[in-house]
C-alpha cells in the first residue's frame, strides 16, 4: 500500500536527516520546514525527502494539514504517517502502525503513557490531564491524545474537519476521530526525551488552554 510520511519540523537541521533516512525505508517522505532560522529544509532535502517551506512560523497544526493535504493531492497515498522531526517518535515502529491500517483500522494512535516512568514529570502530569479531558469531550477512549505519531487512511483524512493551526490539533484530530465513528486503535511506544533539547509538548498550562480550545470543538458546527 502506497504511504506517506509527514514529518512537520522547525530548527531540525541536526536531527531532520536522520529521521527522514530512517522514514524513507516505509514510504515517501514529506517534510514541511515551518520557517525555521536554519538549514533543516536543505538537511532534509539532501536526505531524501519532498520538502515544502513555509516563510514563517505557522503552527504544527498549520504545518502538518499543509503536508497532509500536499500528499493527498499529489499522491493519493492509501496510508498516511505523521511524525515527529526531533527523534522522539521512534520511526522504526513505522511498520506497526502501518499493520493496524491493514487489519481494518481507520487510526492508528499511539501511547508513550505505557512508559510514563521515563517521561518527565511535568509532561507526564498534563498529558494525562489534557488526555482525560480530550476524552470526555469527545467520547474517545484514547490514552495519549498529545503524541503526534499517528497514521490513518487517506479516507479517513478526508473525512476529518480539522481547523487547529496550533498544537491543540492533536487533540482535535482525536475530537473528529470520535464524531466520524472511525474505527481505531492504540500502539504502546516508548517515551523518548531528551533533557538537553528541551521538553515538547504539552504542561498543564498549555493543557489547559488547548482543553479550553477543545471544548470550543462542540459548537464550531
Amino acid at each position: 500500500m502506497d504511504v506517506c510520511i509527514i514529518i512537520p519540523a522547525f530548527n531540525e537541521r541536526d536531527r531532520i536527516a536522520g529521521v527522514v533516512g530512517k522514514a524513507l525505508e516505509f514510504g515517501r517522505v514529506i517534510v514541511v520546514d515551518d520557517g525555521s532560522s536554519d538549514d533543516t529544509a536543505v538537511f532534509a532535502k539532501n536526505a531524501g525527502a519532498v520538502v515544502l517551506r513555509q516563510p514563517v512560523n505557522m503552527g504544527v497544526g498549520f504545518t502538518t494539514k499543509t503536508g497532509l493535504d500536499y500528499a493527498v493531492k499529489n499522491f493519493s497515498p492509501s496510508i498516511l504517517v505523521t511524525i515527529d522531526a526531533d527523534g522522539q517518535h521512534p520511526v522504526e515502529l513505522i511498520p506497526r502502525l502501518l499493520e493496524k491500517i491493514r487489519c481494518g483500522y481507520d487510526v492508528v494512535f499511539t501511547n508513550r503513557l505505557s512508559d510514563r516512568a521515563r517521561m518527565p514529570y511535568s509532561k507526564r502530569l498534563g498529558n494525562v490531564v489534557l488526555s482525560r479531558l480530550t476524552n470526555l469531550v469527545s467520547g474517545s477512549r484514547v490514552s495519549d491524545t498529545q503524541s503526534g505519531f499517528r497514521a490513518l487512511t487517506m479516507r479517513a483524512y478526508e473525512s476529518l474537519a480539522l481547523e487547529c493551526d496550533d498544537y491543540a490539533f492533536v487533540s482535535e484530530m482525536v475530537y473528529e476521530v470520535g464524531q466520524a465513528g472511525l474505527k481505531y486503535v492504540e500502539v504502546d511506544i516508548p517515551a523518548v526525551y531528551h533533557a538537553e533539547r528541551g521538553y515538547k509538548g504539552a504542561t498543564v498550562t498549555t493543557g489547559i488552554k488547548i482543553f479550553l480550545k477543545t471544548l470550543l470543538f462542540r459548537f464550531r458546527k
